[in-house]
């Protein structure tokens, strides 16, 4: 697919999905925040500012391995697209 700009993209779903743009809009905005508050609370884990039980909660127990991996520096913290070297993906 060649490169397009954000509205071609968003009406190419709407079309493909019969979603309406506005509703298309909102679920990426949700999405978008979501993966921030994510990646805000790994990093407040990381830091110590938050304890492992809430991590566990907001993260879930794989992402809080994955995190404990990289703060223990018992793996190097490697491209996103793969998998840390302990396996904790």
């Amino acid at each position: 697919m060649p490169k397009t700009n954000l509205l071609e993209r968003l009406e190419y779903l709407s079309r493909e999905t019969e979603i309406p743009v506005e509703a298309l809009l909102a679920k990426a905005i949700e999405a978008g925040v979501g993966s921030l508050y994510r990646h805000c609370m790994g990093e407040k884990y990381m830091a110590g500012g938050i304890t492992r039980e809430t991590a566990l909660r907001l993260l879930g127990p794989q992402e809080v391995a994955r995190l404990e991996c990289l703060i223990s520096r018992s793996c190097e913290p490697g491209d996103e697209e793969i998998d840390l070297p302990c396996g904790h993906a």
